[in-house]
């Protein structure tokens, strides 16, 4: 059985980074609506101080293996066009620490508004075949049905 357990400032700190425009520049349905806006990100980081710093705290388990992961976020400069954070991240595997710093990242104070593109019912149309096949594994004949798109 795995097991996962998160802190509420690491969801933070998860939901943080997934809202940063960089997520949002590649995500195929999304479109500029040529407005700037508040970037959450910069907005939550920007009332504290540099030094601060975050910690997520992540434990798996399989079997007899366990990873506990430390993943540290730390503001390292705050300006009214953009915030700096660097992160650290430290894997425990089996009693061997691996340490992974990451390069910083810099997240500006007003970001470029997205908003879904319009859809249409023009869904692409798949064709599907099913049939049914006999297959032989391990010696055995087995009945299947087989789908094909």
């Amino acid at each position: 059985m795995m097991t996962r357990k998160l802190t509420v400032l690491g969801w933070a700190l998860v939901i943080g980074f997934l809202a940063s425009p960089a997520m949002a520049q590649e995500i195929p349905g999304m479109k500029k609506t040529g407005k700037k806006i508040d970037n959450p990100l910069y907005t939550q980081w920007s009332k504290f101080k540099p030094g601060t710093f975050v910690t997520l705290k992540s434990s798996s388990s399989y079997g007899d293996m366990t990873t506990d992961t430390l993943m540290t976020t730390t503001l390292k400069e705050v300006t009214d066009e953009k915030i700096v954070l660097s992160t650290t991240s430290v894997m425990e595997v089996q009693g061997q620490k691996i340490e992974t710093p990451m390069p910083d990242q810099s997240h500006e104070a007003k970001v470029d508004e997205y908003v879904p593109t319009e859809t249409t019912d023009e869904t692409p149309k798949f064709k599907t075949e099913t049939k049914d096949e006999t297959i032989e594994v391990a010696g055995k004949k087995l009945d299947c049905k087989l789908t094909i798109t």
